[in-house]
């Protein structure tokens, strides 16, 4: 949401100065791009020139880029705060898996179905049950992977 928020504070900037639509334009794409900082800026230098020199285009860009990247960013969070407290206690086992399959449909990254597994086996209330998984587990040359839907 901050991206598209930014976005529109420079259009309303270039929109209030007075110029035709190509000195607005010219305004939009000045403005953002003297505020470019760290991966922003090397996303920016990597883009095409006609790309940057059309601020249609370059917002469009700018947005999908980046929004996109927040929402990622939202979701590893929500995912590291639901790690940290995934605990059956008294829910049904089938509510917990289904918790846990909610978790997995989050990762990106194969290294953190492990982790999942592992706070989802611990955060059994039984701990018959979590002797029964840990026991059915393969030690060697096993990778868990996503569940193909």
């Amino acid at each position: 949401m901050m991206v598209v928020m930014y976005i529109d504070s420079v259009e309303v900037i270039a929109e209030n100065s007075g110029q035709d639509a190509m000195g607005k334009a010219r305004i939009c794409r000045v403005m953002f791009y003297n505020s470019l900082q760290g991966k922003a800026k090397d996303w920016f230098d990597d883009l095409e020139m006609n790309i940057q020199m059309d601020w249609n285009l370059l917002r469009d860009a700018f947005i999908d880029r980046f929004q996109k990247r927040r929402v990622e960013d939202q979701n590893e969070e929500y995912f590291i705060d639901q790690m940290q407290i995934l605990h059956q206690g008294n829910r049904p086992i089938t509510e917990y898996i289904k918790h846990a399959e909610s978790l997995f449909s989050l990762i990106k990254d194969q290294s953190l179905l492990w982790v999942l597994a592992r706070n989802f086996i611990n955060g059994l209330s039984d701990n018959i049950n979590q002797r029964i998984i840990f026991s059915q587990l393969p030690t060697e040359g096993f990778t868990l992977q996503k569940p193909k839907r």
